[in-house]
């Protein structure tokens, strides 16, 4: 608990659950730390000089700590790693070359590389130079309006990103076809779905067979992968406010998350993708829970 802490525009929980990264400040990051039952503040970021608008941990490797990757509304991401000798953490310039804000930042499943959508309406996916010992970018996509979603296939080379014009997308990312240069398929389109409304969020799900988008229109749309990408897109409408984020917990049930302040449970049943409801028990949202359909996605 800080009580100087008001807004907190993102967070990011490290896989272990050891370590806690707030965006409170528009340019601060705070990193706490869990210390037996609590968690406590052990550093004060200050690179960025804008809002920060994206957080993520890099996934666990045995015997070193996470690093922190964090993107910002002045147009630069950083890689944090905890230096032993200093006893804090130190920064890493990434290479975005972008000439618009970054919106949000994820690591792929492998540690290897991370991706930062841009209000450039493309994407950078980043990796280690130890040429030039920093993270450098390469572009890929291009959609009509800011990126503000991005999730990785569990297997790291499939890369989906969420617009503001209403595209969910899948790029190949394959980082053998992307060093030393990118040549194809690196970056080639594999499918692209139309929702029609602003994406909050994009997430594959834990197998990688099916892909869930989020919308501002409340509703939920999940492909499944495995049918080809013309295959058409389930969608259950929420009657309540629209979804923010959500989680896969299986191949066959996900949480959203959103305006209305609960966590709602969708669970694959019968063929068919519908509405559980709260999951909280101790709160109910305000509107009606869901009325469930089939609707096309475009292919």
């Amino acid at each position: 608990d800080v009580s100087s802490i008001e807004v907190v525009s993102c967070h990011a929980v490290a896989a272990d659950e050891g370590l806690l990264a707030l965006g409170p400040n528009p340019e601060e990051v705070l990193i706490f730390q869990l210390e037996g039952s609590e968690f406590r503040l052990q550093q004060t970021l200050s690179k960025h000089t804008q809002r920060v608008t994206g957080l993520a941990w890099s996934p666990p490797v045995r015997g070193q700590r996470p690093r922190l990757a964090s993107c910002s509304e002045d147009r630069t991401a950083y890689v944090w790693e905890f230096d032993e000798s200093l006893g804090s953490w130190v920064a890493f310039i990434v290479e975005l070359a972008s000439p618009r804000a970054a919106l949000c930042v994820a690591w792929a499943p492998n540690g290897q590389r991370f991706a930062v959508g841009l209000a450039s309406k493309d994407t950078a996916v980043c990796y280690w130079m130890e040429a030039v010992e920093s993270w450098i970018a390469v572009k890929v996509g291009r959609s009509k309006a800011s990126v503000v979603s991005v999730s990785w296939h569990p297997n790291s080379e499939f890369l989906a990103t969420g617009s503001t014009d209403g595209r969910c997308c899948v790029y190949n990312v394959n980082e053998e076809s992307m060093l030393p240069d990118p040549l194809p398929p690196f970056g080639e389109l594999q499918c692209m779905e139309d929702s029609g409304a602003w994406v909050n969020t994009v997430m594959f799900s834990t197998s990688g067979r099916y892909l869930a988008y989020l919308t501002q229109d409340s509703s939920v749309s999940i492909k499944d992968l495995s049918e080809g990408p013309q295959a058409q897109s389930s969608k259950v409408r929420w009657k309540g406010l629209p979804f923010l984020t959500g989680a896969w917990l299986n191949d066959r049930c996900f949480v959203a998350c959103g305006f209305d302040f609960v966590p709602v449970l969708f669970q694959r049943s019968n063929g068919k993708w519908e509405c559980r409801g709260s999951v909280d028990t101790r709160a109910a949202p305000a509107s009606p829970m869901a009325r469930a359909g089939a609707g096309a996605g475009a292919g």
